[in-house]
């Protein structure tokens, strides 16, 4: 038995075309360059953000060929003059990031600098109070404490303590 003819249901072009519309409207922004059609009656041109899109909104609403005429030379100018000034704020930030750069880099060569004299100073005393301790050891054994001049020490060493 053959199947019977699936109908594809009517299509509802301006439904179609506005839900196109709409969504080009949403994703896109307006050019700088409208097409023939926006230009003559003075609409914003919409354009989508994806390279493919040939068309702006109004013409998808409408159902018809975006056409757009040659670029002005007024717009030629307009884009040079903003390449040119992108460029001049580049290279302006990019001297700065260098500066800061440089900045950083020796700010981090000072601290590496005080962090090794630092250590060199902490070393140093170490170094200091084992000199001292061997010589007071040496003189303690030439000369060695009485029973009072040991009983003072514990007595300011607990003093000591306390505070």
């Amino acid at each position: 038995m053959p199947k019977p003819a699936v109908q594809k249901p009517k299509r509802n072009k301006y439904a179609d075309n506005n839900r196109l519309a709409l969504r080009i409207e949403q994703s896109g922004r307006p050019t700088s360059s409208p097409c023939d059609y926006c230009l003559v009656r003075g609409k914003c041109c919409i354009m989508s953000p994806y390279a493919n899109s040939k068309k702006c909104s109004t013409c998808a609403r409408r159902g018809q060929v975006c056409e757009r005429s040659f670029h002005t030379d007024k717009e030629w100018d307009d884009l040079q003059r903003e390449e040119q000034k992108v460029s001049a704020d580049l290279t302006e930030a990019q001297k700065q990031f260098l500066q800061y750069s440089q900045k950083m880099n020796e700010a981090m060569a000072k601290i590496l600098r005080l962090q090794k004299h630092q250590q060199f100073l902490k070393d140093r005393g170490g170094r200091m109070l084992d000199h001292d301790s061997v010589v007071s050891d040496r003189l303690n054994e030439d000369d060695p404490p009485s029973l009072a001049e040991l009983s003072e020490f514990d007595r300011l060493a607990e003093q000591q303590e306390i505070r």
